[in-house]
């Protein structure tokens, strides 16, 4: 068994809590019956609220991730790690995928050398 509980076990706790909770409150006169309910639907409510607004971030979160790791730079590195091929950078590169190709610890990436005009 794992040191800390898991989310269905998290679950288990928090339904057996909530109705608890409530008895003492609604024994204690801190609340009705009816009050009690309606806080739990709130909080139902607020759960789902929740849930939805996790949902739309995914696609936000998604595209972010997809701005990072689509650079220059790791298409380079990313590349270079597949066997057989070899990425030549040029002069017109910029200047983190050639900061890549002077990398010894990145394989498989050269630099080209600037061609020399014939006068």
């Amino acid at each position: 068994m794992s040191k800390l509980p898991n989310l269905a076990q998290w679950m288990v706790l928090l339904r057996t809590l909530i109705p608890f909770v409530g008895g003492l409150l609604v024994m204690n006169h801190v609340m009705t019956a009816t009050e009690f309910s309606s806080l739990v639907d709130q909080l139902g409510k607020l759960a789902t609220d929740v849930v939805v607004l996790i949902g739309m971030l995914a696609p936000v979160i998604t595209a972010i991730w997809g701005m990072i790791n689509r650079s220059d730079k790791n298409v380079v590195v990313a590349a270079s790690e597949i066997p057989g091929v070899q990425v030549t950078v040029n002069g017109k590169a910029p200047v983190e995928v050639k900061q890549v190709a002077l990398d010894p610890a990145v394989p498989n990436v050269i630099v080209q050398p600037p061609a020399v005009k014939a006068s």
